[in-house]
């Protein structure tokens, strides 16, 4: 048999004999929020307003953070956690 074609073989018995790896995405509501601001005491924040904000305002004062909190309890132990995405 040509070598190419027993480079192509490999390859083909590789690909169908590979494990198959599955991933499900689950989509988290977070359980609280906040936005603390840029203070020099780290006493301001806006944990029960409406929104949710990041950056500077248009002042250019109190910059602005946002923290979210999931509860996962409720997810397998040994399920690998990768990555977020807004």
């Amino acid at each position: 048999m040509p070598r190419h074609i027993s480079h192509f073989v490999t390859h083909i018995l590789a690909l169908f004999l590979a494990p198959v790896a599955y991933a499900r995405v689950v989509t988290f509501t977070p359980s609280k929020d906040n936005t603390p601001y840029q203070d020099p005491n780290g006493l301001l924040s806006n944990g029960t307003g409406d929104g949710l904000f990041v950056g500077q305002n248009a002042d250019g004062d109190f910059i602005r953070r946002a923290l979210l909190a999931f509860d996962l309890a409720y997810t397998s132990g040994q399920a690998p956690r990768s990555t977020a995405s807004p």
